[in-house]
């Protein structure tokens, strides 16, 4: 009885705190959720020589892992390769580097770094550069996206199904490929798009993006096209009272009423419904929390409490569902640029800036 009167006291407190300031945000209890866990075993990769980096990564399973950027091997005498790799791949033993070329409509063949992947099954793998190749489980199939539909280096691909597919890049640019055709779609930005990422339905599909000194913007589909929750732009970047203070930079969801968004030392939660700013994220309390997540290049994971963020100095910080768990023994002069959670295994793949200058993979495993 005592319990329920204390509950019944704060509840009512909480309402005539919401009456009485309504010009404020108001700020609901800090619900407990059930927790995951922060122990993971780490092991890093580097691969390549000097000038090779990592932009994207796809986990179809454990023994089965393909990142993408750009890679430079030793040739079979030992000696320095100036022909590039774009693709490498984990085979449960060791990563195996790889050249995928592009042959356009004019039957000229290059090879070029890749940008992004994204992995529906093991037959089922889309990789993005400045057009697109699918991996069908037996052959790589490109499209050429024409300038009419898409003019830039795809930066993240997104699709419920290979019939139901997005792309988006700099300047705005989004693709939308349906019923064997891509088209272009409208974003009203021209802000350069970094992310996209949807609900596990396809019913809503996110997107955002941001400009060093220049501005951020976060974008909704539900079906009629995209629209503007929020884009702030110009040199000073002003922030509207009870907004978003810092860029996206990545985003993610596992549901449709909830989209997780990455920013500087931040992680927003936005409802579907949201109109104008996202609240920032009630996880942890800075008064007493010793730890945060870093700044964010990327945001993945598998639940509401079991999310992970990377980027800058080679930061990786956890979120269990009741606090924030950085991983000291990750940390180095380098950036992660990418991220894949599925189940117990974590991927993240950057580079390295020390010597000698390498692309570089944190492979870590969950201690169940």
């Amino acid at each position: 009885m005592i319990k329920m009167i204390y509950g019944f006291v704060i509840f009512i407190a909480f309402l005539f705190a919401a009456s009485c300031k309504k010009d404020t945000p108001v700020v609901p209890p800090i619900v407990q959720q059930d927790t995951t866990s922060h122990l993971i075993n780490w092991v890093i990769d580097d691969i390549g020589n000097y000038g090779s980096y990592l932009l994207d990564i796809a986990i179809i399973d454990e023994n089965n892992i393909w990142a993408v950027g750009e890679i430079y091997m030793n040739d079979s005498l030992g000696n320095p390769d100036s022909k590039l790799y774009n693709l490498i791949k984990w085979n449960g033993t060791e990563w195996k580097p790889e050249r995928i070329y592009f042959t356009n409509s004019q039957g000229q063949s290059f090879l070029a770094p890749m940008k992004s992947i994204f992995a529906l099954s093991e037959n089922d793998i889309w990789i993005g550069l400045d057009q697109l190749i699918h991996w069908d489980g037996s052959d790589y199939i490109e499209y050429e996206l024409s300038d009419a539909i898409f003019q830039s280096w795809i930066n993240k691909l997104w699709g419920k199904s290979s019939e139901d597919l997005y792309v988006v890049g700099n300047g705005g640019n989004i693709a939308h490929y349906s019923n064997g055709q891509w088209s272009k779609i409208e974003s009203g930005t021209d802000v350069n798009l970094r992310d996209v990422w949807g609900s596990p339905d396809g019913s809503i599909v996110w997107a955002a993006g941001f400009e060093d000194s220049y501005g951020t913007v976060f974008l909704r589909n539900t079906g009629n096209g995209f629209e503007k929750v929020l884009e702030i732009t110009g040199p000073n970047m002003p922030h509207p009272p009870n907004e978003i203070t810092h860029v996206f930079k990545s985003l993610w969801t596992d549901k449709t009423d909830t989209v997780y968004l990455g920013a500087i030392g931040r992680v927003y939660a936005a409802p579907k419904n949201t109109t104008g700013y996202a609240k920032e994220n009630i996880w942890w309390d800075y008064e007493n929390q010793t730890e945060y997540p870093p700044e964010t290049k990327i945001i993945r994971g598998t639940a509401g409490n079991d999310i992970f963020v990377g980027g800058y100095l080679q930061s990786v910080s956890h979120w269990n569902g009741a606090s924030w768990k950085g991983y000291l023994e990750l940390e180095g002069d380098g950036t992660w640029y990418s991220m894949a959670v599925k189940d117990n295994l974590i991927i993240t793949v950057g580079e390295s800036f020390s010597a000698p200058g390498n692309a570089r993979i944190a492979r870590g495993y969950r201690i169940k």
